[in-house]
């Protein structure tokens, strides 16, 4: 029954995305549109950003039809997409090489029962004709692939080329290895042409069904029941960062992400913070608001942390506040290891249809690396050993909950999330049309000299946001020259902080030095004393109170000098206790200087966004709120949620600083001992202090602490410290911070050139005659109509949509 409803919902949201790009060719093909703005196209509502919207339609069509959920998988170069991804599918499909590997999206569906992959590539004809164009190049140039030295792969596949020994594409391609060399080969003909200063046709792979196809089962998904309607899918997608910034892959990028039903980003843990990062960021951020619930971040390489870096909860904070921000939750954000994932699931499945691991095979060798260490050949025989190994790596990937919450979720819901995702993009598009037209509406209903005002207000509030943009950049550079400040008030009085810390540790260093030189003193006099007989001590006492005599003192002993700045310990263990208790108060201090230097600064940065808000949001809208008024169209509102800055960039551990700090020396010191024979044991006999003593060498070891040393080793470390945090602030403002206000207020002058634009159209209009204003309000009518009729309709199939879900 409910797939049944799935069907005719399906049809029905069919139906309204037809109708919506009916309503985007008829307003490009008719005289509604504004002139477009040659310098700003998106800011007017041309006919080719109306026939762009009818074109990624036909994408929503096609999921529609086929009730397809594709999860779009995105992240950087190096950040483990091919592993994750294989890691979702539970097996190795795509190729991991050192080299980018996404130049083309690539589709990889979930088939069940499919258990050997089969790639279908029924539209190769684009990339036919670049072998062609690539040979005629290779031959203009002769030679080409010796000069340039690109890398080997792409040398050996120019040389086939060349030489007429290329293996031309097929439609389809059977099984793993045929797979990867399919994949690979396009690859680095796509890099091939690039070097030669060809375009690879990525124009001609906009449509996701023109894309290469793996139709293989997602072990994961084994059992899983989804009915009999729907498909899951997942889009492998290039990042932004691979391909050397191409901007051509930038827009098949943009392209895909914005048809996705959802996205998965995958993130490096040990790159948290990189350019490359903030570019997907940026893209992500412009279709968030399609994306609602269905933005899913997965940072990978989590087991590569290390006990200063963040933990779990930590990372999900950081993703949140210094990265994604609002646009995704807590609970869709997934610290794991897609590698230790996909190892110990394929550990799992080896031991379940052989028995046992083999070392022949390069990834058992990596798992039980992984899972054992140095000495993995001792448990390669014990098979309940691997599984139970296998089993705990699998917890510990972190990889459970994204396919229990995410993979598995989304391939049960594939079918409702196809039609949902297409009914938030198709009321996305009609409802900016539906503004415009309620501007051209209300200027035609307004007095030509009012309107006039109008237009003027939004031509001064257009100026205005441009000088409040200039304005902004000033007011971050301001910023950045307060945060410097900050930085280094308070690394100052930290550095004081830390001298008198030193000061204080040294001279109790010293004073313990001393106490020990006495206490030794006094115990070896001890020890000699009780060396004596009965009868020596009572001479002693005797010729002490009757004749007192000069002691005999060794003269070796080193004088204590309170000034040195080295402190000696007898033992070790005095050494290291001294050691501990330097680390620890050092440590106390800098964990007191991070958290005030954090506080200082996002209470900066909180008064600064207050202050934009105020200075800035407030202003534009009361504008705006004015023009709504007149216009009766819905408001805009700006809101300004910049994320908060860490320095986690800047840890300094002082354990590790000071580590071998201690020294271990020698030095040769004279001590007396009692002669031998008869006239020693005669001064034993009477304790003798002057008498029966002769004078020898020995090596005594003891240990030192260069304060002088570890200071300079503390300040170094506060320098570099110092210039961390003024790096990290440059970052976080020019790579944050600044992009994310400047995308607030283009998106602000964006709306306000799109209203301008109606509203100058709306001036023309009343400058016909009323046979044709009347023609005009009926265009009008019609057009409001159709979008009033398409929102309702959204709004009653995503409320069936629920029910049936």
């Amino acid at each position: 029954m409910q797939d049944v409803k799935l069907k005719e919902t399906s049809l029905a949201v069919n139906k309204v995305i037809e109708g919506v790009q009916a309503l985007c060719t008829d307003l490009s093909d008719g005289e509604f549109l504004q002139t477009v703005d040659d310098n700003n196209p998106s800011a007017s509502l041309s006919g080719r950003l109306l026939n762009d919207w009818a074109s990624s339609l036909d994408n929503e069509k096609q999921k529609v039809i086929n009730l397809e959920m594709v999860l779009a998988v995105v992240g950087t170069i190096k950040a483990g997409k091919s592993t994750t991804i294989n890691a979702i599918v539970g097996c190795e499909i795509l190729p991991n090489r050192n080299l980018p590997m996404t130049t083309l999206p690539t589709l990889i569906r979930h088939m069940p029962g499919k258990t050997e992959p089969l790639l279908i590539f029924a539209n190769h004809g684009p990339v036919d004709e670049l072998v062609s164009v690539v040979r005629q190049t290779l031959n203009d140039h002769l030679n080409w692939e010796d000069k340039h030295s690109p890398n080997r792969s792409v040398k050996m596949l120019a040389q086939c080329i060349r030489h007429n020994d290329f293996t031309p594409f097929m439609d389809h391609y059977h099984g793993q290895g045929d797979i990867f060399e399919f994949l690979n080969q396009l690859n680095d003909l796509f890099r091939l042409a690039v070097c030669l200063g060809i375009s690879p046709p990525y124009e001609k792979y906009e449509n996701i069904n023109d894309l290469p196809v793996i139709e293989v089962e997602f072990q994961h998904l084994q059992g899983i029941q989804t009915g009999n309607v729907g498909r899951f899918s997942i889009l492998d997608t290039p990042g932004p960062n691979e391909f050397g910034q191409s901007e051509s892959l930038k827009a098949v990028f943009c392209n895909q992400l914005k048809r996705a039903s959802a996205v998965a980003l995958v993130l490096d843990y040990t790159q948290l913070g990189s350019e490359s990062e903030h570019e997907v960021r940026l893209q992500v951020n412009q279709i968030s608001h399609q994306l609602s619930d269905r933005l899913y971040v997965l940072v990978n390489k989590f087991d590569q942390r290390d006990r200063r870096s963040m933990d779990a909860t930590q990372t999900i904070d950081y993703v949140q506040n210094n990265i994604l921000g609002s646009m995704v939750d807590k609970q869709r954000v997934f610290p794991l290891s897609a590698r230790m994932a996909l190892l110990a699931h394929r550990a799992m499945q080896e031991l379940d249809e052989k028995g046992q691991l083999s070392e022949k095979d390069d990834w058992a060798v990596d798992f039980c690396e992984e899972a054992f260490g140095r000495r993995w050949r001792n448990y390669l025989d014990n098979p309940e050993e691997i599984h139970e190994a296998a089993v705990e790596s699998w917890k510990e990937s972190g990889f459970v909950a994204p396919v229990d919450q995410v993979i598995k979720a989304t391939c049960v819901s594939a079918a409702s999330s196809s039609l949902q995702s297409a009914l938030d993009r198709i009321r996305s598009y009609t409802q900016i049309v539906s503004d415009c037209i309620t501007s051209r509406v209300g200027a035609l209903d307004t007095d030509a000299d009012q309107l006039m005002r109008i237009i003027s207000q939004i031509e001064n509030d257009i100026e205005s946001i441009r000088t409040i943009r200039v304005s902004v950049m000033n007011m971050l550079d301001e910023q950045i020259s307060h945060i410097g400040e900050l930085i280094q008030t308070l690394y100052r009085d930290h550095v004081n902080n830390l001298l008198q810390t030193m000061t204080h540790l040294f001279y109790e260093g010293k004073r313990q030095e001393q106490v020990k030189k006495e206490q030794n003193l006094q115990r070896e006099a001890a020890i000699k004393q009780a060396q004596c007989g009965k009868f020596a001590r009572l001479a002693i006492e005797l010729r002490r109170k009757l004749a007192p005599q000069r002691k005999k003192i060794r003269v070796d002993v080193l004088q204590f000098d309170p000034e040195n700045p080295v402190i000696e310990f007898s033992n070790i263990l005095d050494a290291n206790g001294h050691l501990n208790r330097i680390t620890m108060a050092l440590n106390r201090c800098y964990q007191l200087f991070k958290t005030q230097l954090e506080s200082s600064i996002n209470e900066g940065i909180g008064r600064f966004c207050d202050q934009i808000g105020q200075d800035v949001g407030d202003s534009l809208n009361q504008s705006l709120a004015q023009i709504h008024q007149r216009l009766g169209t819905d408001g805009f509102s700006m809101q300004f949620q910049l994320p908060k800055l860490e320095t986690r960039q800047i840890e300094v551990d002082f354990t590790r600083l000071l580590h071998k700090r201690i020294e271990r020396k020698e030095r040769k010191e004279t001590v007396n001992r009692r002669k031998k024979g008869m006239w020693g044991g005669v001064c034993k006999l009477f304790g003798t202090n002057d008498f029966g003593w002769q004078s020898c060498s020995v090596n005594r070891g003891y240990y030192t602490l260069d304060m002088q040393q570890i200071g300079h080793e503390v300040m170094s470390s506060l320098k570099t410290m110092e210039k961390s945090a003024l790096s990290m602030r440059d970052l976080y403002i020019k790579e944050q911070m600044q992009p994310q206000l400047n995308q607030s207020i283009s998106e602000l002058e964006l709306y306000l050139q799109r209203i301008y634009g109606q509203l100058q159209k709306g001036l023309s209009d009343q400058r016909q005659t009323c046979d044709e204003q009347e023609k005009i309000r009926q265009e009008f009518d019609e057009f409001s109509g159709r979008c009033e009729l398409i929102l309702a309709s959204i709004r009653q199939l995503q409320s069936v949509l629920g029910a049936v879900c």
